[in-house]
């Protein structure tokens, strides 16, 4: 059984992004909805994780005040149902009925206090005996590493109820545009309009711009068949006007009436006319129409030129996010997409922890889910990840890390390390573009390390080397 000093858990979170480009020029930090900064204590747990994202070159959080009050009701929550093994150990999950229930998942958590975004991520830290211990803890543990560092969660709350420190993290500018629904980042409902697709405003817009030249007026009515074949309706304008003498019948007979009752057709002339219309009696005109106009009559020459007006050849146009807003508000995924690309477009590329100089702990022991379920306790990870709106194509093709030998004075090799990428994974938490290694052996105290990473993205080979050295046992 693996050794359990503190209990640490992690919720993925699926975010898509954010709204403004903005970075916090101080580490300090501002509430959702508040014009000025909040002043926190050096030791604040809010400081603490801002340093981090910091040293790892991330925008600093702000701290939110709905995500706050989330993570207080379910450390509440937690202590007064303290998790046993017919719950699965899911910490983040709970169960209605329970004393002070107040959702099921961290989204549900957050929609009780108001916030809106449907994209809540959640990090549990058990038994640590300090906020500082806590969050060393959770960075030592790669999931809640990732969960702090992740590149698309902006904002946090935090809370704590006896020794047990919750932390709910969300993206700011996607729950202000769940709240505040902006024009700009609704989908709209896209209809096909020839080979573009236009939307209800637009589609108004034509019928009511609509040139007359496009305008198919003076159609002749036609003449459906009993087997489907339509007749065009020029043909038998045409036809009414000097009917063929072998069309007619002539004495008695079948006949079909035709041309408002003026003559009697040949049941077996225009059977066989509806059979083998030929190219003259069958080229119906051809026209469209636009449901903001059913009765105007469009033609077809003149459908792409029409469409193209206001329409949009682009596909994405048309994808929504159908559940990311609690209100139901529908997000279009091409306008968020690119908003939250220009968000993190100024952000590192990648990102290393621990950074250089950090003064380091030796040692991992516990995470659940656990990461190395094989091994009691291992070595401080090293880890690098890259931002998801810069990067493509991403390889880590070698990795090295040598520790400093004070009495050969010599850089010596640690070759016990085990790598974890999204294929060797146990959990399969990792993307592809996460990657993570653990020395197999905690490290040294008070030793210099050096690491070597070799690395592509975006076509281009890169080696980053830094250095780092563990605190005192």
């Amino acid at each position: 059984m693996k050794l359990v000093k503190y209990i640490l858990l992690a919720v993925a979170l699926v975010v898509l992004g954010g709204w403004f480009n903005h970075r916090p020029a101080s580490r300090k930090l501002q509430s959702a909805g508040e014009a000025t900064r909040v002043s926190v204590a050096s030791q604040d747990p809010y400081e603490m994780i801002n340093e981090n994202r910091y040293l790892a070159g991330l925008p600093e959080f702000y701290r939110s005040r709905p995500l706050e009050r989330a993570a207080a009701n379910h450390a509440r929550y937690l202590v007064a149902n303290p998790i046993n093994s017919t719950d699965y150990l899911d910490y983040h999950r709970e169960i209605p009925g329970r004393r002070l229930f107040t959702g099921i998942n961290p989204s549900d958590r957050g929609r009780h206090v108001g916030y809106l975004s449907d994209k809540v991520s959640e990090n549990i830290s058990f038994g640590s005996p300090s906020q500082a211990d806590a969050i060393t803890s959770l960075m030592a543990a790669i999931y809640h590493r990732f969960g702090f560092l992740d590149y698309t969660v902006s904002e946090i709350g935090i809370a704590r109820r006896s020794k047990v420190f919750v932390y709910d993290m969300g993206n700011r500018q996607l729950a202000q545009i769940c709240t505040d629904r902006p024009e700009y980042f609704a989908a709209r409902s896209y209809l096909r309009c020839g080979d573009y697709l236009i939307s209800s405003d637009d589609e108004e817009y034509l019928c009511r711009h609509l040139p007359e030249e496009a305008r198919l007026n003076d159609i002749p009515k036609g003449l459906k068949c009993g087997n489907g074949t339509v007749i065009d309706g020029e043909y038998l304008r045409d036809f009414c006007d000097s009917p063929p003498a072998e069309a007619l019948i002539q004495g008695p007979g079948s006949y079909y009436s035709l041309c408002d009752g003026r003559y009697r057709v040949r049941r077996d002339w225009l059977d066989a006319l509806c059979r083998d219309p030929g190219p003259a009696a069958y080229r119906p005109r051809q026209y469209f129409t636009l449901s903001s106009c059913p009765d105007t009559r469009i033609k077809s020459e003149w459908r792409e030129r029409l469409c193209s007006m206001v329409g949009t050849s682009d596909m994405d146009e048309a994808l929504f996010y159908p559940d990311i807003c609690h209100g139901r508000f529908l997000v279009s995924v091409k306008r968020w997409e690119e908003s939250e690309g220009d968000r993190l477009a100024t952000v590192t590329d990648y990102v290393v922890w621990p950074p250089e100089d950090y003064p380091t702990p030796t040692s991992f022991s516990s995470e659940y889910p656990d990461p190395l379920p094989d091994l009691e306790i291992s070595g401080y990870p090293v880890s690098i990840h890259f931002n998801p709106y810069t990067t493509e194509d991403v390889h880590v093709f070698r990795f090295s890390l040598q520790r400093y030998d004070d009495v050969s004075e010599q850089w010596l090799p640690v070759n016990k390390i085990r790598r974890l990428n999204q294929r060797s994974d146990p959990n399969h938490k990792f993307t592809s573009r996460q990657f993570a290694w653990f020395p197999l052996d905690p490290l040294s105290p008070r030793t210099t390390y050096r690491v070597e990473i070799g690395f592509s993205y975006n076509g281009e080979a890169e080696t980053l080397r830094w250095a780092f050295e563990t605190r005192p046992q």
